[in-house]
């Protein structure tokens, strides 16, 4: 999660700007944006002494195509309720990808502003020397 005062936030992903500074968020939309990401692409048990932050949706690579939107929708849904409680989540949907033999997912939130976002985000398997393993 990114870390949040008064109106900004730490730019997700980090950097840093040409002044030397840590790059800030300072818009709503983007500052929840950055946090959706950061909760649904960090893999589960990833976070040193933060085990149950993140999502299980990188496993959805190895599930059941006909299972995987459900699965997604089931995981999204819990990680708004227990790690993102101020969106309200509206819509998951999510689909293989049979080029990456990864899984596409779209996600629709409001925020506490009222206003609706939608996010897209892509899981890939990859191999050992970070190439994306392609299906047979």
């Amino acid at each position: 999660m990114t870390a949040y005062v008064e109106g900004y936030a730490i730019a997700f992903p980090f950097s840093v700007n040409s002044g030397g500074s840590i790059s800030y968020a300072t818009e709503d939309a983007v500052i929840w944006e950055d946090r959706v990401r950061c909760v649904l692409l960090t893999n589960l048990t990833e976070r040193v002494m933060r085990p149950d932050f993140g999502t299980r949706l990188a496993a959805l690579s190895f599930e059941p195509e006909g299972s995987v939107a459900v699965l997604a929708q089931q995981i999204c849904s819990t990680a708004f309720v227990l790690l993102l409680p101020q969106l309200t989540l509206l819509s998951v949907s999510a689909k293989m990808n049979e080029v990456t033999q990864g899984v596409d997912v779209s996600v629709s939130y409001q925020t506490p502003a009222g206003y609706v976002e939608t996010i897209s985000a892509k899981t890939v398997t990859l191999n050992r020397y970070g190439e994306i393993i392609q299906g047979a």
